[in-house]
């Protein structure tokens, strides 16, 4: 999840207008990561390394906040830049990561699988897990 907020005016030399709340003091526990844009220029690298970092490795939670001056004043973003590529996710899975999430789910007390759109590549994984813990002692996933 990329979570992009308007923050705060920085020009007025005041902090924590939104409700005397430092998001990023408060958000660093829950998240990969978060950032505030300081400079036009920096907008766009600074969602693209924030995209990054939550789709590598395990992915999770991201926020990058910038500041309504900078919504509203004009400014150089700077040279281009090159959009990164997508992150596909593995085709495979480790073997027991399955049966390990079906495990959970069918001891679950109130089980069900929410997937969102980044799953959209890994339809066969999410069938297996919903398979295995129907049925715990099918194997979906072999070495």
């Amino acid at each position: 999840m990329l979570v992009i907020a308007g923050g705060v005016r920085r020009d007025t030399g005041r902090r924590y207008q939104l409700h005397d709340v430092d998001q990023h003091a408060m958000l660093r526990p829950i998240t990969k990561g978060t950032w505030l844009v300081t400079r036009h220029a920096d907008v766009i690298p600074t969602i693209y390394e924030a995209v990054r970092v939550a789709t590598s490795g395990e992915p999770g939670p991201v926020f990058v906040e910038i500041p309504v001056d900078l919504q509203l004043m004009t400014g150089d973003p700077g040279p281009a830049h090159e959009r990164p590529g997508p992150v596909k996710p593995p085709d495979h899975c480790v073997p027991g990561q399955v049966e390990e999430a079906a495990r959970i789910l069918a001891a679950a007390k109130s089980p069900g699988i929410f997937v969102g759109w980044g799953a959209v590549d890994a339809s066969g994984l999410v069938a297996a897990i919903a398979s295995a813990s129907a049925r715990p002692s099918r194997r979906p996933c072999r070495a």
